[in-house]
């Protein structure tokens, strides 16, 4: 195998010339002229491709032929020990069966594969025209009578899936497979059937070919034994032993193999079987017979040693049948009984270990020897037409100075107009706007993108436990009646379980988005590519080489946005219940995030809903009090007038928890929160009569004369069985919900990012150009490829001259993969 590899190798070597040859002929000779030269090249092309197809199958072929009846399929029986293929006086084989070796009994297996019904109708058709125009009167009669009495059993299998079946022994199937082979209505139907068998040979890869008779009247056998004739490596010929001389049919086959494998003789890819031998009457017959076979066949140059008498009935395991009895008596005293497999076996294992190697060898240096002459000729022609070769020096060629100036000045008006091609593109396609001077307003693609994220929520939060009622009911009993606990704890029990469960589904929301973003940066890509003449690093510059890396980092920074304020919504909203010192903490420890919710509440809209008081009740209310953005609020008595609406609330208590204050003021303060702690329960009360009003509004004033900004915050009462906590935390999660859709979609900025990513793909096309001149580094690399789609206007000289020094290096670019070949060691290739 080491040989086929090496001798691989050197094949693709010769690919690699010979494709740079193709370079140098399109460029120099125009598709009409030097119709010889590419005849040349056409011819070698087919047989570098056919010979590194059969070395990369890595299969030894093997065709059994010979004329219809002649044994072919008694003699693979013999040859695995089972009768498997029938053998029948009437016609047996009617498609080709492919057996192929395999390691153990365990891998044995078959596979039929089945004609559709026009392909059937078509090869029917050319079967029964090619009878008619031969002559075969009756057998067209016969197969025209057959056909229509099996159209029924026919047509139920045409069309039929490929079907696989595995088995440990031939008896598990030999009845499929028979039925496969040569039940007349279910072998019509068959393109192909494969077995894989140890039986078959030691060596792995081994491959053996049971064809129809190739005098059969058939176009469609005689065209199987053709191609198989044609591509195999050797050839398993059956030929009936007591008729020695070769006949038209056989001459024919032998000739077809000849004229297929030009690189072989047949005689050293043949082995014959003289099948039969027991036919012969007496000893002396044996031998004369024998005799004359060998004479016949060394008109041909077949070996003595590849012509091997068998008996193959005298292999099957049932001997005590009356035929088989007499045939081996006869066989005993013809030649001592032997059968001749064994031999035939050892002969065309023998083919087997060297014959492959030596037909690869022997096809690589004939199609290495035409190579060489066809490069011969192709730089002969080169050098009458253009007057250079492989050894003219670059700077020899006329100055090519105006043709890059040329092409530098067409560049640049390209350039403008794919500039402004692409703008228009992109804020047209990608990035529209319904107006120049609204450049806030969400275009098409933005909605569709907000609408994408606002369905990932639906469908991600859609089967969390708070919609299971009894297995809330079950987290709440567990933890109030068990262990005997306030209502409270159960509340805080079921939150902390769904608040982890709403964690995980925050995680779900950004393969979508990334999607979408995704097809917007193809469809830019694509634009280029196609503005561009298809330049293949234009993908590559704008994504990278690591296209699944670029996609998970814009999926991971969704992801991070995202969290970035759904993290503390999860707390803020779901993990703990409205006792006020629960909601407390949490309306301090996220105070920053507080106030990027309540500004992003509604629609992405800059409005305040009150969210506090929401936390605090479950109902929103919206204070009338405003302040500047530039106004922070002091706990100081020196600014008794100061207004501020929620954002300072906010500030003013993060500076006044962090202030330094002084013994006295603390006291104070003190003070203030037990005399306001009495009056606690009459301002709840008069709040939550506001609040009951039909718009859910409240207005809260003089909020600058106490020293704590959510003291006017009216908190209700905690749950007290389970239905209240049940309905708190519904309330809680659709607000939760709504956050997620408005607040964290606007206020975290992944709209933004969204949009950036797009804009710094436009950008970057741009600058590639603008500030390293990319664009225009692949536009010289591929302008003077062949085929290319780039064509600019530049004086005939330069033309000339670029073309001439394209010539030089593709004639040194053949020169170094031919040195490379012969440098390459063939050592082996003598030895098999």
């Amino acid at each position: 195998m080491s040989d086929l590899n090496s001798l691989e190798k050197s094949l693709v070597l010769l690919e690699q010339a010979l494709s740079a040859s193709k370079q140098l002929l399109d460029k120099s000779f125009p598709q009409n002229s030097d119709i010889d030269l590419r005849k040349k090249y056409t011819e070698i092309k087919i047989d570098l491709d056919d010979q590194l197809k059969r070395i990369r199958k890595k299969d030894f072929e093997m065709a059994a032929v010979g004329k219809e009846k002649s044994g072919k399929s008694s003699l693979l029986n013999a040859w695995i020990g089972f009768d498997l293929l029938p053998t029948d006086d009437k016609r047996c084989t009617y498609t080709t069966t492919e057996i192929r070796s395999c390691s153990t009994r365990n891998d044995q297996k078959y596979s039929i594969e089945y004609f559709t019904k026009d392909e059937f109708n078509e090869l029917n058709s050319q079967d029964l025209e090619s009878l008619a125009s031969k002559g075969y009167g009756s057998l067209l009669h016969k197969e025209r009578k057959e056909i229509e009495a099996l159209k029924g059993q026919i047509d139920s299998y045409l069309g039929r899936p490929k079907v696989t079946q595995n088995f440990y022994s031939f008896d598990q199937v030999i009845y499929e497979l028979r039925s496969a082979i040569a039940d007349p209505g279910h072998a019509r139907a068959v393109r192909k059937i494969c077995i894989w068998t140890p039986l078959l040979s030691k060596h792995e890869n081994v491959v053996l070919y049971d064809v129809p008779g190739y005098d059969s009247p058939l176009t469609l056998h005689k065209e199987q034994t053709k191609h198989k004739i044609a591509h195999v490596d050797s050839i398993l010929f059956a030929s009936p032993f007591r008729y020695p001389s070769l006949n038209d049919c056989e001459i024919e086959i032998l000739e077809l193999s000849d004229k297929s494998d030009y690189f072989i003789d047949i005689k050293d890819k043949i082995v014959v079987a003289l099948t039969n031998c027991d036919a012969a009457s007496s000893r002396s017959q044996f031998n004369k017979l024998l005799h004359e076979n060998r004479e016949a066949w060394k008109l041909k140059l077949v070996p003595e040693n590849r012509i091997v008498p068998v008996c193959s009935i005298v292999e099957k395991a049932n001997l005590d049948q009356p035929e088989l009895i007499k045939a081996m008596n006869n066989l005993k005293e013809l030649n001592g009984g032997d059968s001749g497999m064994s031999t035939l076996k050892q002969t065309v294992n023998e083919c087997i270990n060297g014959l492959k190697y030596k037909i690869s060898s022997q096809r690589y240096l004939e199609i290495k020897s035409k190579l060489n002459k066809f490069f011969i000729l192709l730089k002969e022609r080169v050098k009458q037409k253009f007057n250079v070769d492989e050894n003219t020096k670059l700077n020899e060629l006329d100055d090519d100075c105006d043709a890059k100036k040329k092409c530098i000045e067409w560049w640049a008006q390209q350039w403008k107009s794919i500039h402004k091609n692409f703008q228009k593109f992109f804020y047209s396609k990608i990035k529209p706007n319904a107006s120049p001077d609204d450049p806030s307003y969400l275009n098409e693609d933005d909605v569709q993108f907000k609408e994408i994220y606002t369905q990932e929520i639906d469908d991600a939060f859609q089967n969390l436990i708070i919609h299971d009622t009894e297995a809330l009911k079950l987290i709440y009993n567990s933890v109030v009646h068990s262990k005997i606990m306030a209502p409270k704890y159960g509340n805080i029990e079921i939150r902390k379980e769904f608040a982890g469960e709403a964690m995980l589904c925050i995680g779900k929301l950004t393969q979508s988005l990334n999607n979408f973003s995704w097809r917007l940066i193809e469809k830019m890509i694509a634009w280029m590519q196609e503005e561009m003449w298809n330049i293949p690093e234009i993908r590559t510059e704008m994504i990278g080489k690591n296209e699944n890396m670029t996609s998970s980092l814009i999926q991971c920074s969704f992801d991070a946005l995202i969290k970035r304020l759904a993290r503390p919504a999860t707390d803020i909203f779901l993990r703990f219940p409205r006792s006020r010192v629960e909601r407390l903490k949490v309306i301090k420890e996220f105070q920053m995030e507080l106030v990027v919710m309540d500004n992003f509440m509604i629609d992405g809209r800059l409005s305040n809903r009150g969210l506090y008081q929401f936390l605090a009740n479950g109902k929103h209310a919206k204070f009338v009090f405003e302040l500047n953005h530039d106004q922070v609020y002091h706990t100081s008595e020196n600014s008794p007038n100061d207004v501020f609406d929620s954002r300072s609330l906010v500030k003013a208590n993060s500076i006044d928890n962090l202030s330094q204050e002084n013994e006295a003021g603390k006291k104070k303060k003190r003070t203030n929160f037990l005399k306001k702690r009495k009056e606690k329960s009459q301002a709840n009360e008069d709040t939550m009569s506001i609040a009951s009003n039909s718009s859910n509004t409240f207005y809260l004033e003089d909020l600058s004369k106490t020293n704590n900004p959510f003291e006017r915050l009216v908190f209700s009462p905690d749950a007290e069985n389970f239905e209240q906590v049940r309905r708190e935390i519904k309330e809680d999660f659709g607000e939760f919900l709504e956050c997620l859709k408005n607040s964290i979609f606007y206020g975290s900025g992944i709209q933004r990012y969204y949009n950036s990513e797009l804009e710094n793909m436009r950008r970057k096309f741009i600058d590639l150009e603008v500030n390293s001149g990319t664009w225009y580094f692949y536009i010289d690399k591929y302008v003077n490829k062949p085929n290319s789609m780039i064509k600019i206007p530049v004086p005939v000289s330069a033309d000339e001259s670029n073309g001439k020094a394209f010539m030089i290096k593709t004639l040194q670019e053949m020169n170094k993969f031919i040195n490379v070949v012969d440098n390459h060691s063939t050592a082996d290739a003598t030895s098999f």
